[in-house]
């Protein structure tokens, strides 16, 4: 059986997740509590420099060993934004919102349809840097609004594995 075809052994979804992200150049902060496993499925929420995709935990692993491309990115753009402004005004500095309005629209009905299909009520942070504060904290509130109840930050721990932290 030394000619025999075996099947390619799969990578833990940690492993893979991890892996995805470094192809993909996201970079894993250090962790600044305790840490749980990374959720093996919720909605992953990307900050890129001026824009914010979502993807699925279990799609974001499978990247691992596609041959697509670095710069393609993961996740589905949902939003663009000015990084200076989104900082202060949120996600919408150009339109006209009411003051004290936190909710998203086009990210609600992407979270909705997420929901819809059966993704686990969890929002899981993925960023390129630190997201503009105000912008954070609208899309915390709009994921909120939508009855998602559980918020993770992907992170580096102690011994160097890829895992989470609870958000507050």
């Amino acid at each position: 059986m030394d000619g025999a075809c075996r099947p390619k052994k799969e990578a833990p979804f940690e492993e893979s997740f991890a892996t995805s992200l470094h192809k993909y150049g996201l970079p894993v902060p250090d962790a600044s509590g305790a840490t749980v496993p990374i959720p093996k499925d919720g909605i992953v929420v990307i900050f890129y420099r001026n824009h914010l995709n979502l993807d699925t935990a279990p799609r974001i692993a499978s990247y691992a060993d596609l041959p697509l491309p670095a710069d393609s990115g993961l996740g589905d753009v949902v939003l663009s934004f000015d990084p200076t402004r989104a900082a202060m005004a949120g996600a919408d500095a150009k339109s006209e919102r009411s003051p004290g309005d936190s909710l998203i629209v086009p990210l609600a009905n992407a979270i909705s349809s997420d929901l819809e299909r059966g993704v686990a009520k969890r929002m899981i942070v993925v960023s390129l840097g630190p997201p503009p504060r105000q912008l954070f904290d609208d899309v915390v509130a709009t994921f909120a609004s939508m009855g998602v109840t559980e918020g993770f930050r992907i992170v580096r721990g102690r011994d160097g594995r890829v895992v989470a932290e609870r958000l507050p």
